[in-house]
């Protein structure tokens, strides 16, 4: 056997040992990335992943109503894996197997770049295909999403896998029809799972209809219908969702496209966010441009991916210069996919976390227009080289919300309700965004109520409130949103009620909880009105509705960053009040008088540089005060007085607050 005979034997036992590599050595730096970025709390998760997983888990779709608001009646098969897997695994486990998931497009897409290969000449695996595979992994949006609950990454394996099978070549007919259904239903199941693929699925329809062009019309006509099967069927196994929608809301995909169902539960109106679309070519075409340095054009979040100018770049060279061939058809194929699921991407949505699926393919697309222009290997290798190394020190990665992971076991949000509130169930009526995720931690046998869909659910929500129930009623809300509640209280309040509040906080911020309580229980001498500790570590308030006029919490405390502080409590009967206040005062405030007024009484206290805790006595003049103020003397930034960056208009540090009845 000659030295070439060998060499070339060699090269046969290590090619499949060096894709294993890259692909695992690929999968370990995306697990440390998904590690060294911490616990996912990206909005939606927040907002409704976390709760509609929850919901199904424990069928609270029987009891509660929009908890989540309107999506809550999104299809929740993802989130309901996603649920265990946060709720069961600690991170990083956790997000190494949503990790594990996403990456499974992976080998599909090394399938697709080695079929593409052939198509060119190659044989075997070379570092052109290495470089093609490194392309599609630096997706940014793919990136961002890696162990998130965000299901365009989830789905994707399943839209990329049914294209790797429609563009093979099999010589058994049996087998390709096997796997025409197979990949009919992976395109059904992931529409099913999330309705944005559908742009794939009809995407992936027009390239069939190309592959099967110059086959006979009658076996064409077959085939198709085997995958058409594949992809009812596949949209069926999701399809009780859209049952139960349309039983229970009228809209099998309620609330979306209302104008054309008409649920009587929703606006007759086909939602679509606007903040996205493209107004016109050229703001297309200068997207295309701005994409490579960064733009939120198509995101919330900045990103940037120079793979898209490239491409805009290589099309018109590829189409003029044709120094290795035309198109073969399987290249076509792919390049029609793409182009195609790219262009209703852009028509119907323009979202960028929608377009992943062929987000990955880039460096597919990339790798045919660079085999299309140069023949020479060491040109292919330089180029794409190039590519590789101008995307990576471009890009942008979004990053949709981490933290730290919780040290408290099965506490995912490091969430703490008074067991009060936590070991009883009641009705609660949830306002704002985003909430829903702290409801889990509630009472099994409570119902949660959201108020943040549509009037004509607000109404029904109403009707269940006034049903007789041995359930008390609560509000759910942020604390900078707790004013609200007022608004909502007169539809399920009469004279002889008042609210009851206690703050909690989560790792992600601070919410209040408002029960509604017999107003016949009024303040009593020598109660307790409100107490609030305000040590990032202890984080304690109780009695008091809202608070306006303070910062973020501290390890020590709170700032007021505005000129007054308001305290808002229900109704505070006449008489005297004894307050007791731990705090310190900034720059111009120590030594200064803060004065405190409650019903037309007021008092002062000093305040110096040092915590001091100082005591007055208050007398309410009104028969229901619901304010107590501090006024700050003279609100000043540290930026002001040149001592640091920071904007904020301090005046005291609170760091404990009580007040008594008399």
């Amino acid at each position: 056997m000659d030295n070439g005979s060998k060499i070339n034997r060699l090269k046969d036992r290590l090619l499949p040992f060096a894709v294993s590599f890259t692909i695992t050595f690929v999968f370990i730096l995306l697990a440390t990335f998904v590690y060294s970025r911490g616990q996912d709390v990206n909005w939606d998760l927040l907002n409704y992943h976390y709760y509609t997983g929850y919901a199904i888990a424990y069928g609270r779709y029987s009891t509660d109503i929009a908890a989540a608001g309107m999506q809550t009646y999104l299809n929740p098969i993802v989130n309901t894996v996603a649920y265990y897997f946060l709720r069961y695994l600690p991170f990083p486990f956790s997000g190494w197997v949503i990790l594990f998931i996403q990456f499974i497009s992976m080998p599909a897409i090394f399938i697709i770049i080695k079929d593409i290969g052939k198509e060119f000449g190659y044989h075997q695996i070379s570092a052109t295909h290495i470089l093609a595979f490194l392309l599609c992994v630096i997706s940014p949006l793919w990136l961002s999403e890696l162990g998130t609950t965000f299901s365009s990454s989830w789905t994707a394996p399943l839209v990329i896998w049914s294209m790797a099978i429609l563009i093979r070549d099999f010589s058994n007919q049996y087998i390709f029809r096997c796997r025409l259904i197979f990949a009919g239903i992976m395109l059904g199941f992931a529409t099913g799972l999330k309705l944005t693929n559908m742009i794939f699925a009809v995407s992936a329809t027009i390239t069939l209809i190309y592959l099967l062009s110059h086959n006979k019309h009658s076996l064409s006509i077959r085939k198709f219908l085997l995958f058409a099967m594949g992809g009812i069927l596949g949209f069926l196994l999701t399809a009780w969702w859209n049952v139960y929608l349309w039983y229970e809301w009228g809209n099998p995909i309620f609330p979306l496209y209302n104008a054309t169902f008409q649920s009587p539960y929703y606006d007759l109106v086909n939602f679509r966010d606007m903040r996205w679309k493209f107004n016109s070519f050229s703001e297309f075409i200068n997207f295309l441009g701005d994409s490579a340095l960064g733009t939120s054009k198509t995101s919330e979040i900045e990103f940037s991916d120079f793979r898209f100018l490239s491409i805009f770049v290589l099309i018109p060279i590829s189409l003029l210069f044709r120094m290795n061939g035309k198109f073969t058809k399987k290249t076509i194929a792919v390049v029609i996919f793409i182009i195609s699921s790219f262009s209703l991407w852009a028509l119907m949505f323009a979202y960028q976390r929608y377009l992943i699926p062929i987000e990955l393919l880039f460096g597919v697309l990339i790798f045919i227009l660079v085999l299309r222009i140069f023949k020479s290997e060491l040109m292919r290798i330089l180029v794409l080289l190039l590519l590789f190394i101008s995307s990576v020190s471009l890009i942008i990665i979004p990053d949709w919300g981490h933290t730290k992971p919780s040290n408290d076991s099965g506490n995912l949000f490091s969430t703490h309700i008074p067991q009060k509130l936590s070991f009883t169930p009641a009705k609660y009526i949830i306002i704002g965004v985003p909430m829903s995720y702290i409801l889990p931690s509630l009472h099994k046998d409570s119902l949660f109520y959201g108020v943040n869909t549509s009037g004509q659910i607000n109404k029904i929500i109403q009707e269940k409130i006034h049903q007789t129930s041995n359930l008390p009623l609560r509000f759910l809300t942020d604390e900078s949103s707790a004013d609200k509640i007022s608004e909502y209280l007169k539809n399920y309040n009469s004279e002889n009620n008042a609210l009851e509040c206690s703050h909690f906080k989560t790792s992600v911020g601070r919410y209040v909880i408002c029960e509604l309580v017999d107003s016949i229980n009024k303040v009593q001498t020598g109660d307790l009105v409100f107490h609030g500790n305000f040590a990032e570590s202890s984080m304690n308030i109780k009695g008091v509705l809202w608070i306006k006029g303070l910062s973020v919490p501290e390890k020590w405390g709170i700032w007021s960053d505005s000129s007054i502080i308001k305290f808002k409590f229900n109704c505070l009967p006449k008489g005297n009040y004894k307050i007791i206040a731990q705090a310190h005062a900034f720059g111009p405030n120590i030594g200064k008088p803060t004065l405190f007024s409650l019903g037309g009484g007021e008092a002062s206290i000093i305040f110096q540089q040092i915590d001091d805790r100082k005591t007055i006595r208050i007398t309410n003049q009104n028969d229901c005060a619901d304010e107590l103020i501090i006024h700050i003397p003279s609100p000043v930034s540290p930026m002001d007085l040149g001592q640091s960056e920071d904007r904020r208009k301090l005046g005291i540090g609170l760091v404990d607050i009580k007040m008594f009845k008399e």
